[in-house]
Formats: C-alpha cells, sequence, structure tokens
C-alpha cells in the first residue's frame, strides 16, 4: 500500500515559500535564542521588553 502525495492545486506564492523557509529555520531556534528574538521583536514593537498596553473601549 502507497501513501498518496497531496499536491496543492494552486501555484505557492512567493510569501508562502519564504514563509516556509523561514519557518525551517525558526523550529532549529534554541530556547534562549528564541528568547532573546522576542524580547527584540517587543522592543520594536512595543517600545518596551513589558507586555502590550492594553486600552479599554469605552461605549
Amino acid at each position: 500500500m502507497s501513501k498518496r502525495i497531496h499536491e496543492s492545486k494552486e501555484k505557492k506564492t512567493p510569501g508562502t515559500i519564504m514563509a516556509e523557509k523561514i519557518r525551517v529555520r525558526a523550529n532549529k531556534l534554541t530556547d534562549s535564542e528564541r528568547e532573546a528574538l522576542t524580547a527584540k521583536a517587543m522592543r520594536i514593537i512595543y517600545g518596551s521588553e513589558g507586555k502590550a498596553i492594553v486600552h479599554a473601549h469605552s461605549r
């Protein structure tokens, strides 16, 4: 009995191809590398290493 490989009917976009390559590299990160990159992303996104500021929505 042979397994059948499911092929996508649609052509992969450049973004999908790039994401696949990045995912392979990201899966090889150590915990300390992952933590350092997360802290760097938090500084870029929120300007600090703390949690995101949550604003209450007024009605």
